[in-house]
């Protein structure tokens, strides 16, 4: 993988810090993510909208087979 790169974080709030942080990185205002069981336990969508990056969820998973 390319310029890919795995970030580990100890709990949530380490994780949705680590999320903000890239997002802060790149100024983004937006962001696409794709619907996870992840993001819902840590309340993702909620605490970037809170730091003003509007999340968009997609359902991608439903058309790959």
């Amino acid at each position: 993988a390319q310029g890919g790169k795995v970030h580990w974080a100890a709990d949530a709030v380490e994780a949705r810090g680590i999320v903000l942080d890239i997002c802060r990185k790149v100024n983004a205002r937006t962001v696409t993510k794709g619907k996870s069981m992840i993001s819902e336990e840590i309340d993702l969508n909620a605490f970037l909208e809170r730091h003003g990056v509007t999340p968009i969820e997609t359902d991608l998973g439903e058309y790959i087979i």
